[in-house]
């Protein structure tokens, strides 16, 4: 047998009851937490080990993370993600979805130094698109310590038109001294793809020349630093700058083998025939993925898909330019 139940209280004692101990909840006033230093906030929101950076847009989802974590382990090497060969692991991030950029941010903010696919992660963001990814770009844009991650920053705001950023960029670009030159160029292709066209393609056309040989330390060779030309040689590219051409040229001739991939793949966006006899020289390019990626060039820009030797490319090129300065009326080999 059951022990019998205790008798519960009246339900207006406990209605009373709770309202006396709500009351007094209440009455005690909230406790004060002191305010941290104005450093403090500042060493909080933007400082790691040995880098500067914004905190990320939110926190990352368990399985994004893991997602992006197991990616990084497996494509982020140098093997298979560098300048010459490209990086698969930012089509695999992107392919995940706005669901991953706070993971994506995260292992940002969480590694360190200049390598090459942590750079690649603000790729990854730009071209997600998620719209809290815009402050934290904003902040490596604004405080990290490393001028390429400003850049691709910069770059990142551009790509995924984050249209709110506009004036942070604006803040950059008019800061006093100026800032790198490879910063400047991708302020100006973010500013541009955000709506402000004249002065993004006039910060570009300031700044997108070709280098000047830097005066060497006692026993080290003359150091020419095309690299900082690249944000500018890709947006030249991308919004089609025809003005650029010569300094395409140029790169895709002297600048070191990432500088000139940059530059041959640029080339052909152009759709400038002029771009033609560039592409056919970097045919004959020392690097074997440089000469590919001049043949896609080439095919895309001409349309013929039949041809793969420089010799074949230069002999149609040259009948190409006399049939273009043969007398109206006359009559040429046909093609």
């Amino acid at each position: 047998m059951l022990p019998p139940r205790s008798p519960s209280p009246p339900s207006f004692l406990l209605t009373g009851l709770s309202l006396m101990l709500l009351g007094c909840a209440r009455s005690e006033p909230p406790a004060q937490t002191p305010p941290a230093s104005e450093e403090a906030q500042v060493t909080a929101a933007h400082h790691t080990e040995d880098f500067v950076v914004a905190p990320p847009p939110a926190a990352p989802d368990p399985l994004a993370e893991a997602q992006v974590r197991d990616i990084l382990a497996r494509e982020g090497t140098r093997s298979v993600c560098n300048d010459l060969n490209g990086c698969a692991m930012v089509n695999t991030l992107v392919a995940l979805g706005p669901s991953a950029a706070p993971a994506i941010a995260d292992a940002y903010r969480l590694s360190a130094g200049d390598k090459f696919w942590r750079f690649r992660l603000l790729e990854a963001l730009g071209r997600i698109g998620a719209p809290e990814s815009g402050s934290f770009l904003e902040g490596v844009l604004l405080h990290d310590d490393h001028a390429v991650a400003r850049a691709e920053a910069a770059l990142a705001l551009g790509r995924g038109r984050f249209a709110t950023s506009l004036a942070s960029l604006r803040s950059v670009a008019a800061r006093s001294p100026l800032p790198e030159t490879e910063v400047l160029l991708a302020i100006g292709y973010a500013m541009t793809r955000l709506g402000d066209d004249l002065a993004g393609r006039t910060l570009i056309e300031a700044h997108l020349a070709a280098p000047t040989p830097v005066e060497p330390a006692p026993g080290e060779r003359q150091a020419v630093r095309w690299d900082r030309l690249r944000p500018g040689l890709f947006a030249a590219g991308e919004l089609r700058l025809k003005k650029a051409l010569p300094v395409l040229a140029r790169a895709a001739r002297e600048a070191d083998p990432f500088t000139r991939r940059e530059a041959i793949v640029a080339l052909p966006k152009l759709r400038d025939r002029a771009a033609i006899p560039t592409l056919i020289d970097a045919l004959g390019d020392p690097v074997p993925r440089l000469r590919d990626e001049a043949l896609a060039g080439l095919r895309s820009l001409t349309g013929f898909r039949n041809r793969s030797r420089p010799d074949d490319w230069r002999a149609w090129w040259e009948g190409e330019r006399k049939g273009a300065n043969a007398p109206a009326g006359a009559a040429t080999a046909p093609r």
